[in-house]
């Protein structure tokens, strides 16, 4: 829960609270109703979301899925424009320390290795700096069953 609550303050665009139904709130995934720990995970780590029922995404137009997708992913390029080192020591970082002025101040530290990168399963990943959205690939009949 620190971690994106540091991230929620540190955000600059996320500030607008409640712009285009977004919210920094928690979110609910029942995860206690299913046999795994993937959606627990998502609760845990989240954000910032936005909530469609089922009956929204059925009269809801592409364009402004698309609107808020372009959203989201203006909130990602700041995120991760903001992480010092590798994501993972970054966020142990916000972890371990006790408050946000002194994780502002390790924006500064410059022994950090600048290369953004995420450890996941021993492996290390770029992280995509320049994401595109296809506006054709985001219709909403195809994610809609």
């Amino acid at each position: 829960m620190k971690v994106n609550k540091y991230w929620a303050e540190k955000i600059s665009s996320i500030r607008e609270k409640g712009y285009r139904n977004f919210t920094t709130q928690k979110i609910n995934l029942h995860s206690k109703s299913i046999n795994t720990d993937l959606p627990e995970g998502y609760e845990l780590s989240n954000i910032y979301s936005k909530y469609y029922s089922l009956d929204e995404l059925r009269l809801i137009d592409n364009e402004e899925l698309y609107e808020d997708l372009s959203y989201i992913k203006m909130i990602y390029d700041e995120l991760s424009g903001s992480i010092i080192g590798d994501f993972k020591t970054f966020n142990n970082d916000i972890i371990r320390n006790n408050s946000i002025e002194e994780l502002n101040e390790l924006n500064i530290d410059k022994n950090y290795d600048i290369s953004l990168k995420i450890s996941k399963l021993n492996n290390e990943k770029d992280v995509p700096r320049e994401l595109k959205f296809d506006e054709n690939y985001f219709n909403k009949k195809n994610h809609i069953k």
